[in-house]
């Protein structure tokens, strides 16, 4: 009897003491359990989905609540621990958590830990750019007012409830499930990898550290000296004039269209609304039905199979080698035999990059990749003023607020078709074949009258952002060694096609295939 009273003794005083360990931070640190607990809530409400509505809800407040108490009794197991580490964890939380709601809220997409390293490496004018566009006053003023309105109501919970802080704590667990009894929506759905935006940043490698060693087959004995690949930036094909867009913004390509030198295709698409997502699939043999099966980065680049054949390859960019807007694509730049980054935060204009390689760097045979900052938001600063053709007036059919912001990208691609000309210019008189395309379109204002940027991660959205022009360009030198090639272009011009395959499609046309 008495080993049994012994066993029930201990058994209540572990429990006893399990439940004032747990239930201290409230009695001795609220403000701090209460703030702490907030935060984490804040970081784990991105991860709703509306298919695991309750489920996911009920997990992360659980979550929550148990690692705010964890955290507080740790820290509060001794006082010289706590004085270092309660300011440390609050900091880091918070500014966890605002990142975190900054990424839901601006681009409906979670944060990852590379957001860090880009955060790192970005420069001052791109962060200015970065602001400018997408947070807004009235967001610092909520963000700062959060917080505030948070601390103090952590600190009056305190003074009033310091005697019933049991029953408040319980008061309060109770309450945050009241989010349950909402029809919650998903905050992102990923469906193969692609609802994402650029900004978020799976793998920055070292391509060099990756070899494939493809093994390439010659489908006709006629090469191109010059291949030139010219990759725009944020163009959404429903503003150029080559696709029936009313304002002339493609006036000088417009030129070569019509002379059947330049060849558009009819349906193109990019795999993704993002850069760096769409790289991924761009230049290597990763395309989108693989469904994951190897990392990216395992593929076989076009890179690599220009230079085991022999040609000399240079990445020319007009983009920082490392930032917000060019990380996992300076990573392509790598596997070149050359590469040129201009400094993008002394306000380098793309016609950095008609001239950027001179002929002395050429051999004889080159394979030129030349990456835009193109119409990328901040648009009014991606053209010179004397390419301001358009104006607010101009858009006098469409709301007001919408109508600056188009005008300016409608100068940013007027500008752009300029420089595209330009380089195209350049190669007139070689053997060379031109491809031009972009990485991906925009959504401007096409789903909301707010929202004129990178795709959001709805499917209306991110069919607009996919939207983008592709076409070729042949030389006179290169067709009169290859008569049949123009004519094999505008075959495939007719049909639907995806940039996914485009390492396929600029092989074959410039005379090779993968074994």
């Amino acid at each position: 009897m008495e080993k049994l009273y012994s066993r029930k003794h201990y058994a209540t005083t572990l429990v006893n003491t399990l439940w004032q360990i747990l239930l201290r931070p409230f009695s001795s640190e609220i403000v701090y359990t209460i703030v702490l607990w907030i935060l984490f809530i804040a970081y784990f409400v991105s991860y709703y989905f509306k298919s695991e509505k309750y489920l996911g809800c009920a997990y992360f407040l659980l979550f929550s609540y148990f690692a705010a108490v964890i955290t507080s009794c740790i820290i509060n197991a001794n006082k010289y621990v706590s004085y270092v580490f309660k300011p440390v964890t609050l900091i880091f939380f918070l500014v966890l958590a605002v990142l975190n709601l900054i990424c839901v809220n601006l681009f409906l997409t979670r944060i990852s830990a590379n957001v860090i390293t880009i955060l790192i490496n970005t420069n001052s004018q791109e962060a200015k750019e970065f602001i400018d566009v997408y947070i807004h006053w009235y967001d610092i003023a909520f963000a700062i007012l959060a917080v505030v309105v948070t601390f103090l109501i952590a600190y009056r919970v305190k003074i009033r409830m310091r005697k019933n802080w049991v029953r408040m704590a319980i008061g309060m667990f109770v309450l945050s499930l009241i989010p349950l009894f909402y029809d919650t929506t998903p905050i992102i759905e990923e469906i193969d990898g692609t609802r994402r935006w650029a900004f978020v940043l799976d793998d920055i490698v070292d391509l060099r550290q990756h070899p494939t060693n493809p093994t390439l087959v010659e489908t006709d004995s006629i090469h191109p000296q010059n291949i030139v690949i010219l990759i725009g930036e944020s163009f959404a094909k429903e503003h150029s004039s080559l696709y029936g867009y009313k304002k002339e913004t493609n006036p000088l390509l417009a030129k070569l269209v019509a002379t059947g030198e330049l060849i558009l295709f009819q349906e193109p698409t990019s795999p993704c609304t993002g850069t760096d997502t769409s790289f991924k699939y761009i230049f290597s043999t990763h395309v989108l039905s693989d469904n994951n099966k190897k990392k990216w980065y395992e593929y076989t680049t076009l890179m690599e199979a220009y230079n085991t054949i022999g040609y000399k390859t240079f990445w020319i960019s007009n983009q920082d080698e490392h930032g917000l807007f060019d990380n996992l694509s300076s990573g392509f730049s790598k596997a070149c035999s050359q590469s040129i980054f201009s400094e993008s935060h002394t306000q380098t204009y793309d016609a950095f990059l008609i001239d950027a390689l001179k002929d002395s760097e050429h051999t004889n045979h080159n394979c030129i990749f030349y990456h835009f900052m193109g119409q990328h938001p901040k648009f009014e600063e991606r053209y010179p003023q004397e390419f301001a053709k358009f104006k607010a007036n101009d858009y006098r059919n469409i709301p007001k607020s919408q109508q600056q912001t188009l005008a300016d990208y409608d100068n940013a691609t007027l500008y752009n078709d300029y420089v595209v000309n330009s380089i195209i210019n350049r190669y007139k008189n070689k053997d060379a074949i031109v491809f031009y395309f972009a990485d991906h379109g925009l959504d401007l204002y096409n789903t909301t009258p707010d929202h004129a940027g990178h795709a959001l991660g709805t499917p209306e959205s991110e069919y607009i952002g996919k939207q983008i022009p592709f076409m070729v360009y042949v030389s006179d030198n290169l067709q009169k060694r290859n008569p049949t090639l123009k004519a094999k272009i505008e075959e495939y011009s007719k049909k639907p096609f995806c940039t996914d395959h485009f390492i396929f499609l600029a092989l074959q046309l410039t005379g090779y295939k993968l074994k």
